[in-house]
This record gives structure tokens, sequence and C-alpha cells, in this order.
């Protein structure tokens, strides 16, 4: 029987507002001494670099494992069966909590070091009791 996705997440792209304000300030001042191509492919290029980041990500929640991989081309994938996570921990920042999201982390009872590490995530805390309520 083939396993049910309940969750599949990908950072929020509020995530990457460093990136956007930094790329948009470079853009700006493009914008003032370059002129408006300079502004829109730099622009562009700001917004491309945001989708590349989002998508390497890829969080999957099913009914028997947590998923984490990672990579476009090249793959890392980390996964916990449910019935082996000893801790599940939310980690969000003052800036993360203002734009409600964060991080999550899952560690394996079968090693203190193995975990599942979800980044960026909307509703956290939500997410985390989801995962609680999934029976083993």
């Amino acid at each position: 029987m083939p396993e049910i996705v309940l969750y599949r997440l990908r950072p929020a792209w509020r995530f990457y507002l460093p990136v956007l304000i930094a790329g948009g300030s470079i853009s700006w001042i493009f914008l003032n001494t370059e002129g408006g191509a300079a502004f829109i492919l730099t622009l562009l290029t700001t917004l491309l670099l945001i989708a590349i980041l989002r998508y390497r990500h890829l969080y999957l929640v099913t009914e028997q494992r947590l998923i984490q991989q990672t990579g476009l081309i090249a793959k890392l994938t980390n996964e916990i069966k449910h019935g082996q996570v000893h801790g599940i921990r939310v980690e969000q920042s003052i800036f993360e909590r203002i734009l409600m999201m964060g991080t999550i982390v899952l560690v394996s009872a079968a090693e203190d070091e193995a975990k599942v590490v979800f980044k960026g995530i909307a509703n956290p805390q939500r997410l985390k009791e989801d995962i609680v309520a999934i029976p083993i």
C-alpha cells in the first residue's frame, strides 16, 4: 500500500524576506544610477535566486515518516519514522514570530545526532501539534 503524504512543505516565501530586501536595495541603487533595464534585471535575478533557494528544500510529513530533502540536482535526504521521534522542538526568532514562521527540529530516538530540520515553515507550532497527533 502506498504511503500517504499528509503535508508537502517548502520554506515560506517570507523566509527569504532579507534576500528580497537586499536585492531590492541593490535594484534601487541601479535604478538611480544605471537606469530601468539594470533595475529590472537585478530585481528579476533576486526573484530567481529566491525561487532557487526555496525549491532546494522539500519537507514531507507522511503517515509513517518525516522527510527532509535538500538540493536541486544532487539530493540529500534525512528521514525519521514517527515511532523513532524522540523530541520535537520549534525555534522562532523575534523576526520569525512576527512573520508567523519558524524552524521545526525533529530528533530521532535512535541517535541523538540524527535529526530532521524543517526551516522557514509557516505556522510551525500548528504543524508540530499536527505531527504529535499522528498515530504511531
